[in-house]
């Protein structure tokens, strides 16, 4: 065995601001490179000289091609730029990144076919309907674990959610913790999947506990872990006032609107209509109806029993989104 230490090398080539590189001894036709992109610095633009791999090993970005729109990309995402395209890539966090370089054919297909876990346009984004979402740990951390164990179309709820409770505020120039907020909207319906379905609390409550261990593996102190997890329980609760409780209150707004379409009037068409093409509802209210008709069923003492039981499922199969959508 041989170790190596290679030296890191500042790039400024192609206008690049805050980019380093580690080059590894070439194989034959094939290069490798370790890339370290600090937090708001780019890889210029230029084109590849040979097919590239770009695989994203931690951090969030944003990559182009040409003139189309950029991409989000997020650990896990391999980026294909075949030999001339220009592209170039910006850093929303530390960005680490393994460059390779080669003139070989490379099937992405073949190696990502069937597998559930590779799921087209999981990278977390930047920003979705003008709403900006947030960077760090504890962002990505909750956008990986929805993104896991929620099928589709619950986790383009969760997000929009966050998104709609956002924008209200926004709206309102109210002062949030947009970090908060963000974690607790990726995790407030997980607890309706089967690997955290409780057969003992109610489901927001069991979210609640989900939401103290993953941010207590982030280092939350214990009063930030509470408020977590207050935010998803009280979401199942009556309407709480923003001069309350910002976070709760905006949690309440965005799964309101998402849900049964309650408030929705507050936000306006063009926002609406770029909302849902980010993250189509596939179906989301008649699943979602069925997820807590069964909740209701098991724990007949539980918020989810209360709701059903008013004639909510109707507001919710009736949601104006998936009527502007069919037709």
């Amino acid at each position: 065995m041989r170790l190596l230490d290679l030296p890191e090398h500042e790039i400024a080539s192609f206008d690049s601001v805050g980019v380093a590189m580690r080059f590894m001894p070439r194989t034959g036709g094939t290069s490798v490179h370790l890339a370290r992109i600090a937090a708001g610095g780019t890889l210029g633009r230029h084109p590849a000289v040979r097919r590239q791999l770009f695989a994203v090993v931690h951090g969030r970005g944003e990559v182009q091609v040409g003139e189309e729109p950029r991409q989000p990309v997020g650990p896990g995402t391999v980026v294909l730029w075949e030999p001339g395209e220009v592209h170039q890539t910006w850093a929303v966090t530390d960005l680490t990144v393994v460059v390779v370089e080669t003139a070989e054919e490379v099937d992405l297909d073949a190696r990502v076919a069937g597998r559930d876990a590779v799921r087209t346009g999981s990278a977390m984004p930047v920003e979705v309907a003008g709403v900006h979402l947030p960077a760090g740990r504890a962002a990505d951390a909750a956008w990986t674990v929805c993104a896991e164990y929620a099928d589709p179309a619950l986790h383009h709820h969760c997000v929009r959610s966050y998104v709609f409770g956002a924008a209200w505020a926004q709206a309102r120039g109210l002062a949030f913790d947009r970090e908060l907020l963000f974690v607790a909207a990726m995790l407030h319906d997980l607890a309706l999947t089967p690997p955290f379905d409780s057969h003992t609390v109610a489901f927001e409550e069991a979210g609640g506990h989900l939401a103290r261990v993953l941010t207590a593996g982030l280092g939350w102190p214990a009063e930030r872990r509470d408020r977590a997890a207050e935010v998803i329980v009280l979401h199942m609760r009556g309407d709480v006032s923003h001069d309350v409780d910002v976070e709760s209150r905006l949690l309440q707004v965005g799964t309101s609107a998402d849900v049964s379409g309650t408030g929705l009037e507050a936000f306006d068409t063009t926002f609406r209509d770029n909302l849902v093409a980010a993250y189509p509802r596939l179906g989301f209210a008649r699943s979602f109806v069925g997820l807590l008709q069964d909740q209701a069923r098991r724990k007949p003492g539980c918020a989810a029993a209360a709701l059903t039981a008013t004639g909510w499922a109707d507001r919710a199969l009736a949601h104006p989104l998936d009527q502007d959508a069919s037709g």
